[in-house]
């Protein structure tokens, strides 16, 4: 019934817009396989399949047009096997080489999310030989092109000293890019960066280490807001009040993240009866 709708809206559109009805066509037969099962004719079908969870049409028609030299089909291949996606469904089987040369194929045809990705297949020994060093290489590849989390994988590599020569200098440069591109993880890194000490000659680094907690944070990293509820609470380059430091950690909670109920029970007991109060009175708006 909804597809119905949809069609007969933009025929009605059509009629009113001189829009070709071939376009109309288009619609119908794209939505039509997703639905059926037939054949995808073009990238686009094979995607609305992949979204519609039809995974047997989504993976023969990636498979078809990534023979064919499409970056952005092998890239989503990449990612079927690496899932198995639909397996039992006539889709891909699990498959971690597999997913190394599909990413690889659109990484070199220069797709910075491939490359990304190509880079994480290294790192971790995902079908290819763990090898940092070409991880370090693909990550560099990527962040060039602004990709946020590669910039932000590779300035771990310069800080830990993984696949290059360790060099804090260059992890701040890139968890910096990664930061004012919006990742959030990357953002956590470099309030750290601040926090230990690590950025030469920064002046407030406590401060700067709350402000960039915060921007990670309401990226949506949960270790960023964790990591500002314990500023508020040490009063850390923020002035110390307990009832911030219970909001930031409900809310890396309820981000997902992990061993947060002993600071929030210890916490609680730190808290006086009006902070509790407080707390109770903001914290459905903290959340929503």
């Amino acid at each position: 019934m909804n597809r119905l709708f949809c069609t007969l809206l933009i025929v009605l559109l059509t009629a009113a817009c001189g829009t070709d009805s071939s376009e109309v066509d288009a619609f119908d037969d794209t939505a039509d396989r997703a639905e059926r099962g037939g054949p995808a004719r073009d990238f686009d079908a094979a995607f609305a399949a992949y979204r519609a969870g039809n995974s047997a049409v989504a993976y023969e028609g990636f498979s078809r047009f990534a023979a064919e030299g499409h970056a952005e089909a092998a890239y989503w291949l990449g990612h079927m096997y690496l899932r198995g996606s639909g397996a039992d469904r006539g889709g891909a089987p699990q498959d971690d080489e597999a997913a190394y040369r599909a990413w690889r194929q659109a990484a070199e045809a220069g797709m910075a999310r491939a490359q990304d990705w190509l880079a994480f297949a290294y790192r971790h020994g995902r079908g290819v030989e763990e090898d940092r060093a070409a991880a370090a290489r693909w990550y560099l590849a990527a962040a060039e092109q602004g990709h946020a989390s590669a910039m932000q994988s590779l300035g771990s590599h310069f800080a830990f000293g993984w696949g290059v020569d360790r060099d804090i200098a260059e992890a701040y440069r890139w968890y910096r890019a990664s930061a004012e591109a919006g990742d959030g993880r990357g953002a956590h890194y470099l309030g750290r960066m601040y926090q230990y000490g690590d950025v030469p000659d920064a002046e407030n680094s406590d401060e700067q280490a709350a402000h960039w907690f915060r921007v990670s944070g309401e990226a949506g990293f949960s270790g960023g807001s964790r990591s500002l509820g314990d500023a508020y609470r040490q009063g850390r380059g923020v002035p110390q009040d307990r009832v911030q430091a219970m909001r930031w950690y409900l809310v890396a909670e309820s981000q997902g993240g992990g061993a947060l109920q002993r600071r929030i029970a210890e916490l609680n007991e730190e808290m006086t009866r009006a902070e509790r109060r407080r707390v109770e009175a903001e914290r459905d708006s903290w959340l929503d």
